[in-house]
């Protein structure tokens, strides 16, 4: 199915399937590009399935961001981050995952080239793509490395932006979430365009503010208890972690492997989502130098600044073993049992006295290309294009943090004790200011394109003209993070420790397409590409495809491919970082029934020069078909096997395999007093080309439309299953069958229906996600989600138009997996909403 018409009545999403919509097309012998091809034509259909999603159902949607545009796809069966992730190791990004096989794997192109990722983690934020600017957006469902080079494995995004308009029009849009305090969202856009006999021009400019969420204003968040205690957790040689003597009126206790902890309860004061604000600007422009020869083009530029709290700054520290030794009495430690200390004294410490950590973001991307293209005989046309953009985040942390060394004297001088709760103490002001600290991140990216291609007809076939698309390609990458040199030398309370780090590479690439009509049934379709890396080496994909139509109202496609992933620049540069995690200790109690929790384990990673790309194979195969006038039907099975897949072991399973007897290499399990049985603290992964995956699935759509007298209505549905998710978590392992765990439902649909009566029209739309089960329980079940969307819409007869709706109308509760840390907050990012009803007004004027 096409773009919608502006008057008429559609579905969100509509697939490039309707062989009346074919028709118009021949009628008209305009001669298109669709995503997934270089190759123009005047039959929009090809051998792989594409939706198009036009600006008629993108203002249907509801929604405010291309982000969550994409996460409410049938085919985003897995989700995605749809609004800002503030704990995500990628940073704070807005991204899209297709068939569920990661956002490292799916291509997003702005106007068919690529975009620039964020800070060489492989992953495009979707956030500084203005909807404003957004004309319509084409998903790809099939691998197409043999066209676009890496990343494509999973499919491609590709946002179209606006470019033909005439005269001024203004957007302005309101939201409220009804869940409780947060997430208000506020915007609004100006356009102006000028057409003219030899060029034309478009601005957009754009502004978005959405209000921060805190864990306190979602039930499901508001208790979410850390071992970072205030008073401190400790432990050292002969002493297991447990709580300090002055925990025992903390109202908040956590139980581990038996023994009772402080907790301190950050979901009271930390954010879930930072308050964003984007200033936006793009520009699109065309000159006709003759007949045949034009000059264009394109200019955008856009500030995102991200602000967000988090709980006061949470770390462990060591306090020497001559130190306590000495202060052992002062300390309380001999209420523990404790007359000597014969090791150093590891304390997890809550730094309430340093109040609220602050996070302060600021992401400026400025970027465009510029190009010329013509035509060459008629039915040739080539186009040059380069194109340049630059990307720069700063963030500080102004309030919050301090430096280990500056407490671990304090204590020493006896002016900081960490298991001591008194915040009128002058001495401990005077320490609090003397250890303030602010550490940064500055993160630069950059990226130089060039690209030359022609396409056109080659000889006459008995099912019409061959045709041939050839260009070549090349692509300058680089990024560099800088860290203050504080939390480098792993000397800032609460930093993970973490390095910085640098890399470039440059590719080159040449590439080609054939299409051959053989019959008038039956075409044929063939691309292949080489891409040669700077940093590990080459790789040539091809692609073949066919599609079949037997007669006029069925039509059969399919493809095979071979594609690739090249590792991330942070994959193979990365400098040593540390996050945390909850764990079963299966190597420690190995055996037992009832395994308890160990919670915040640090999990090390770093980069890997020695990496290799991704390879994979993917087959499709599909049929559609419109019966009778008014109703189609289609449905493509889809095959993908990755290899050598590049990524971080899964913590867990690590920890599990080693509990059967295995050994990897790089992989280290550091415990508490560096003793067999103490408490696991940190596990040492390297990133890796590890395994493979098998996703199979399929894809299918039905619609029907109608017209009675001034009604028009039509009826849709999307419908994306998973059959199975193999993986190999590690090489020489079994396949394990993910499918239906903790974030990977099994199938996800979206029934649409919509009534137009003149100027006026309503919308209900129905999302449904599958079960799945606990991620520490498999046992458990988490429930499948269901809600409701509608909208009402006035075009009003001053050529504007006002509409108001609601995005899970009945405020239907998620599913929740109370096994993870801080109530499931990042499934409840990756699949559903933390907003519950989210009720909204859009309003459009043209001028």
């Amino acid at each position: 199915m096409s773009t919608a018409h502006a008057q008429g009545v559609e579905p969100v999403t509509k697939e490039a399937d309707s062989t009346a919509v074919e028709k118009k097309a021949e009628k008209k012998s305009e001669r298109i590009q669709v995503t997934g091809s270089r190759i123009k034509r005047t039959d929009v259909e090809g051998v792989s399935s594409v939706i198009q999603i036009d600006s008629e159902a993108i203002q249907k949607s509801g929604v405010s961001s291309v982000s969550e545009l994409m996460q409410n796809l049938s085919v985003s069966i897995d989700g995605s981050y749809s609004s800002y992730s503030v704990e995500d190791k990628r940073g704070t990004v807005m991204n899209v995952n297709l068939r569920g096989l990661g956002p490292e794997n799916t291509l997003v192109l702005l106007d068919g080239r690529r975009l620039p990722d964020e800070g060489g983690e492989g992953v495009v934020d979707l956030s500084v793509i203005p909807m404003a600017a957004v004309e319509r957006i084409e998903v790809l469902k099939d691998s197409a490395s043999a066209i676009y080079g890496s990343d494509a494995t999973g499919g491609v995004i590709n946002i179209i932006t606006k470019k033909d308009f005439e005269g001024s029009a203004v957007f302005a849009r309101g939201s409220k979430p009804s869940a409780g305090d947060g997430g208000v969202g506020t915007q609004f856009s100006y356009m102006s365009g000028v057409t003219k006999d030899n060029f034309r021009n478009l601005t957009v400019l754009g502004y978005q503010h959405t209000e921060p969420t805190f864990y306190r204003d979602r039930e499901w968040t508001e208790k979410g208890l850390s071992i970072y205690a205030f008073p401190a957790n400790l432990q050292t040689k002969g002493l297991p972690l447990q709580a300090h003597p002055n925990c025992a009126d903390n109202p908040d206790k956590l139980t581990e492997e038996g023994r009772t902890l402080c907790a301190y309860n950050y979901g009271q004061t930390s954010a879930f989502s930072s308050e964003f604000t984007q200033i936006s600007i793009l520009n699109n422009f065309e000159y006709r130098i003759n007949d045949s020869v034009s000059l264009f083009t394109s200019l955008r530029a856009n500030r995102n600044t991200n602000s967000w709290n988090q709980a006061p700054n949470a770390g462990e520290f060591t306090i020497p073993q001559a130190i306590a030794a000495s202060r052992v009495n002062e300390l309380k430690l001999n209420q523990l049992g404790l007359t000597t200390v014969e090791g150093d004294v590891d304390v997890y410490y809550r730094g309430v006295p340093w109040g609220l950590r602050r996070f302060e973001e600021e992401n400026t991307v400025i970027g465009g290309n510029v190009g010329i293209r013509g035509e060459l005989g008629g039915s040739w046309e080539w186009q040059a294009v380069a194109g340049r953009s630059e990307g720069k985040k700063d963030q500080v942390n102004p309030t919050g943090f301090m430096l280990k060394s500056e407490l671990v004297n304090a204590v020493a001088t006896g002016e900081f004790n960490p298991f001591e709760t008194n915040l009128a103490d002058p001495s401990l002001a005077n320490v609090v200011n003397r250890a303030s600290y602010q550490p940064f991140v500055i993160t630069e990216t950059q990226m130089i394109t060039y690209d030359l291609n022609t396409s056109g007809e080659l000889f006459d076939m008995p099912g019409g003209t061959a045709a041939l698309a050839v260009g070549v390609n090349r692509i300058e990458q680089d990024y560099k993070k800088t860290i203050d040199s504080q939390s480098e030398n792993n000397n800032v309370f609460g930093v993970v420790n973490d390095q910085g780090d640098q890399g470039d590479r440059q590719v080159n690439a040449v590439y080609a397409e054939l299409s051959l009509p053989v019959v008038k049934e039956l075409e044929l379709q063939a691309a292949v590409r080489h891409d040669q890396y700077s940093d590990f080496g080459g790789t040539t994909n091809p692609k073949f495809g066919f599609k079949y139509r037997p007669v006029d109202r069925v039509l059969f496609r399919g493809s095979a491919a071979t594609g690739f992933k090249a590792p991330t620049l942070r994959q193979i540069y990365k400098g040593k970082s540390v996050g945390l995690d909850n764990l079963k200790d299966t190597i420690l109690y190995a055996g037992q029934a009832d395994i308890p929790t160990t919670t915040e384990v640090e999990i090390e990673t770093a980069g890997n020069k020695d990496l290799q790309e991704e390879t994979s194979l993917s087959y499709s195969f599909g049929v559609v078909a419109d019966p009778f006038e008014g109703f189609s039907v289609g449905a493509d099975f889809w095959y993908i096997k990755i290899n050598d897949i590049v990524q971080d072991m899964d913590a867990q399973r690590v920890v599990d395999s080693i509990a059967t007897g295995r050994t990897y290499d790089g992989v280290q399990v550091i415990r508490a007093g560096n003793t067999p049985d103490g408490r696991l603290e940190r596990l040492v992964i390297p990133t890796m080309n590890l395994g493979e995956s098998e996703n199979t699935g399929v894809d299918t759509s039905a619609e029907y439309r109608f017209r009675a007298g001034a009604t028009r209505a039509s009826i849709g549905s999307e419908y994306s299953r998973k059959f199975y998710s193999r993986v190999v978590p590690f090489p020489g392992q079994p396949q394990e069958d993910v499918l239906g765990e903790r974030g990977k439902p099994a199938w996800r649909m979206v029934n649409t229906g919509n009534v137009a009566v003149g100027n006026q029209s309503f919308l209900l739309r129905n999302n449904i996600i599958a079960k799945q089960t606990s991620a520490l329980d498999p046992e458990l079940d988490i429930g499948s989600f269901t809600t409701y969307d509608v909208q009402y819409a006035w075009s009003h007869p001053w050529n504007g138009s006002i509409a108001v709706g609601a995005l899970n109308v009945f405020d239907t509760d998620f599913p929740r997996d109370n096994s993870e840390r801080a109530g499931d907050d990042t499934r409840v990012k990756e699949l559903y909403s933390p907003d519950g009803r989210v009720l909204y007004v859009n309003l459009n004027q043209v001028f």
